[in-house]
């Protein structure tokens, strides 16, 4: 029960600290991300299997705070997925706009931009979050959102090929996307 009581009273605190707007002139930002998918895994087995993967890795951007609301930027992240053995990497623009709400600081951003990995794609993130002050120019940031990853996989069969000691054959380009659910957890400066 103390436990409880205190995860309450610190979520309470954190809503009553309020952060500065942020100023405008250069801005910068690095992120601890962290996204959950589901993908199936086929291995050997006919019927596929429903697994959760983990992506984690981290993120950058910089650019201008054109005013106490609006910044534009660009940025690189990468991620990694050890069950999936698989990287995420997006070089993108973002958009972002911090809210003064009384003594609340929320933000929405969205980064798109193209991810350069899986025969590489669209790669568009949005996310909302809330910004709490660290000082004077300093801001943490924790934030829920999406990743939205298109991307293209080679469909191949496996067959004989007359001379050949491999038999596979690239057939065709298949077209997907995932979208993992995104936590992040960043500073500002």
């Amino acid at each position: 029960m103390k436990r409880i009581l205190l995860i309450v009273l610190a979520l309470i605190a954190c809503l009553l600290v309020s952060a500065r707007q942020p100023e405008r002139g250069y801005r910068g930002f690095v992120d601890w991300n962290n996204s959950f998918n589901h993908y199936y895994n086929n291995g050997w087995i006919p019927t596929p299997k429903k697994e959760l993967s983990y992506y984690s890795g981290i993120s950058t951007s910089h650019g201008y705070q054109i005013n106490p609301m609006w910044f534009v930027g660009a940025g690189l992240s990468i991620e990694h997925s050890r069950q999936e053995g698989r990287y995420i990497l997006p070089v993108f623009l973002e958009g972002r706009a911090d809210f003064k709400w009384g003594i609340f600081t929320p933000f929405a951003d969205l980064k798109a931009g193209y991810h350069l990995t899986d025969n590489g794609g669209p790669y568009i993130s949005p996310s909302i979050g809330y910004r709490f002050n660290w000082g004077r120019k300093v801001g943490i940031n924790l934030a829920i959102g999406y990743a939205f990853k298109f991307y293209s996989i080679d469909c191949i069969r496996y067959e004989p090929i007359p001379g050949s000691i491999n038999p596979i054959r690239v057939v065709d380009k298949e077209h997907d996307l995932d979208y993992p659910f995104c936590l992040r957890l960043g500073i500002d400066f």
